[in-house]
């Protein structure tokens, strides 16, 4: 595909070829804002204020069947909102000068079409931020649901950003001011190892509080309590990545590291390959406890891994039948 000098490979109105709108004598383009632009989708990328993720869709089992409907069509049908890139910010976001726009809605859309290597149909209109995020908010209304965990990432950066006030978004959302600030509390206290080790967006916003109300009292309960209720958390994140991370599971973890944590009076030994946690050990109340965290189950072979223990172990005296 070859890439024109302003990226639109074509127009649509209505489903009928149209001439693009040519601009003032600056030269500069006007996009008329009731023309389909079909434009190359590696063109595009996604606005840095969006309140979707690729984690999201990789795990959002109807994406697989909308990349495949639109490399079929050879485009998406609905089409997505972008806006060029603003010369202002190309520079202090370190945009390569070959992506001319972003998109503000629609990334589920311009994600497939990339994914399928196809061209994505756009409405193109020039925005700020604040009416960006405000329409980016209005057009998700009634598409597939936002994750808790990403509505309240997203909500943050729009306050945090001066994109809109709190009570702005809860105009805009349709919800009550105290539902906005309870989603934004559960970003305030959230454990950095937690966000990077465990699919946020697989917990529901009653699992999150709970977490959230879990975190703050091993925080002021005693560090090794505290780091006893994050590696268990982290030592189940295939539980929560498998959608089954429910308020009820957070609050067993929390039981559990009630009872057990000063209890067994040992704290977690970690063995790691530089930053990423492979293995953790724990003494507990009825013996050893020994998680192999992903990297780390992934490079083992189990058979071997069972060879070896029986071994230590008849090393140590202990019959194995």
């Amino acid at each position: 595909m070859g890439k024109s000098s302003d990226g639109i490979l074509g127009t649509l109105y209505g489903g009928t070829p149209k001439k693009e709108a040519k601009g003032a004598s600056s030269g500069k383009k006007k996009y008329d804002g009731g023309t389909l632009y079909l434009v190359d989708s590696s063109r595009v990328i996604s606005w840095s204020h969006k309140d979707r993720t690729v984690d999201e869709i990789a795990d959002d089992e109807s994406f697989v069947d909308l990349v495949e409907s639109v490399k079929a069509k050879g485009r998406n049908l609905q089409a997505v909102k972008v806006r060029p890139i603003p010369a202002e910010q190309r520079n202090p976001r370190n945009i390569p000068e070959d992506i001319l726009y972003e998109e503000i809605w629609g990334f589920k859309r311009l994600q497939a079409c990339k994914a399928a290597g196809v061209p994505v149909l756009c409405l193109i209109e020039e925005l700020d931020d604040a009416d960006a995020f405000s329409e980016m908010l209005s057009e998700n209304k009634g598409r597939s649901q936002i994750s808790a965990w990403t509505k309240a990432v997203s909500w943050n950066d729009a306050v945090k950003n001066d994109l809109m006030t709190i009570d702005d978004i809860a105009s805009t959302e349709r919800v009550k001011l105290e539902t906005i600030e309870a989603y934004l509390r559960v970003l305030e206290i959230m454990d950095k190892e937690i966000i990077e080790k465990v699919k946020m967006h697989q917990l529901g916003i009653e699992a999150l509080y709970e977490l959230r109300s879990a975190l703050l009292e091993f925080k002021e309960d005693s560090d090794e309590k505290y780091t006893d209720f994050v590696d268990r958390v982290i030592e189940n994140a295939d539980v929560i990545d498998a959608k089954k991370g429910t308020k009820s599971f957070i609050s067993n973890l929390r039981a559990q590291t009630r009872s057990e944590g000063k209890e067994s009076g040992s704290p977690a030994h970690n063995i790691m390959a530089g930053k990423t946690k492979m293995v953790s050990m724990k003494k507990t109340k009825r013996g050893y406890a020994v998680t192999f965290h992903k990297p780390a189950a992934d490079a083992l072979n189990f058979d071997d891994f069972e060879k070896a223990l029986k071994k230590l172990l008849a090393e140590k005296g202990v019959k194995i039948d």
